[in-house]
């Protein structure tokens, strides 16, 4: 009898041994999965470039919003540069705990200095056209690691949002859609130097909308030629 009850109190050890374990692993695995869920982007605008083009010399994405929208950190982290860079424009770059770091470039003023805490959601600087940019653009990178002058360990923001690309356009169509309606067609001739997404930003509509309207197949288009867009 005292066999067999000191058994069952072995067995009753070790059950709930297993499920204190259980929770455990549960609660970090929950924990990390919060830690390292996707994130939300951080501005709403129109992706107008995507990491790895330019003969793969961009490494981070670029969205397209009005000048002086709103962009948010992506993730908790803190603020290890903020500064004025002939490149990069207005720029502030966060690392996060996670070893990631974040790059958020091309701002018209920066709201954030060095060292700063800051949460995810927090807004770190506007949308501008500062530095080597052509039009309001936020520029985007992500580093897994710290940033380096050859952008050795950048990589392509979008694996790291839940959202489908549709997403960042669709808003930003669906208000450029209704503001093109409000005025008369209206002909553009390519100059040098310019871009169909140059062009597309100065009008205020998406890359896809004057492509439409002049029936185009790619984003190429040559100087001399007559484009059709709504002012």
């Amino acid at each position: 009898m005292k066999k067999a009850l000191g058994f069952l109190v072995i067995v009753s050890f070790m059950f709930l041994l297993i499920i204190h374990t259980t929770d455990e692993v549960s609660a970090e695995g929950s924990a990390r999965s919060d830690s390292e869920s996707d994130w939300e982007w951080p501005v709403i605008g129109e992706l107008t470039d995507h990491f790895g083009t330019r003969g793969g010399n961009h490494y981070g994405v670029d969205i397209a919003a009005p000048s002086g929208s709103e962009v948010r950190v992506v993730e908790d982290g803190t603020v290890k540069k903020s500064y004025y860079s002939t490149s990069y424009g207005h720029v502030v770059f966060v690392r996060h705990v996670n070893g990631l770091e974040t790059v958020y470039a091309h701002l018209s003023e920066r709201l954030v200095p060095k060292g700063k805490q800051v949460k995810r959601g927090t807004i770190i600087g506007t949308v501008g056209n500062t530095g080597n940019s052509h039009g309001n653009h936020l520029h985007f990178e992500v580093h897994e690691g710290e940033w380096n002058a050859h952008k050795t360990k950048a990589v392509d923001p979008v694996v790291y949002f839940d959202q489908t690309l549709e997403r960042v356009t669709v808003e930003a169509e669906t208000i450029e859609t209704a503001s093109t309606m409000k005025s008369n067609k209206s002909e553009v001739t390519v100059q040098k130097g310019d871009t169909l997404w140059g062009i597309a930003n100065e009008y205020g509509v998406t890359v896809d909308t004057i492509k439409e309207w002049n029936h185009l197949k790619t984003d190429l288009i040559v100087v001399g030629q007559t484009l059709n867009v709504l002012k």
